[in-house]
């Protein structure tokens, strides 16, 4: 999204957002009691996604850690997420 910011996921489910040093954005409720073990922007977009080990993969407001979209009980044990053309489409493989 821009070249200083940074987004980290916590061992406690908290998704953080970071401009250089300093933490601008937080949600400790993001996945709560698992480990954010994937994320990214979306695109060009104003988006977050996260996966954690919830089993559940969301999709979240930059400006304000807001849920926008949250997909439940992922079980495979390979999750992948690809960025063709901005936009971003699932894989689950077996």
């Amino acid at each position: 999204y821009h070249p200083t910011t940074l987004v980290s996921g916590c061992f406690n489910g908290t998704l953080c957002v970071w401009k250089g040093n300093d933490l601008i954005q937080t949600n400790i409720n993001a996945h709560p009691l698992s480990i954010i073990i994937d994320l990214n922007f979306c695109g060009h977009s104003s988006n977050i996604i996260s996966l954690g080990t919830d089993k559940r993969l969301c999709i979240w407001t930059y400006s304000n850690l807001q849920l926008l979209y949250e997909l439940n009980d992922i079980t495979s044990n390979c999750f992948i997420i690809y960025r063709i053309n901005y936009l971003f489409y699932t894989k689950l493989n077996s």
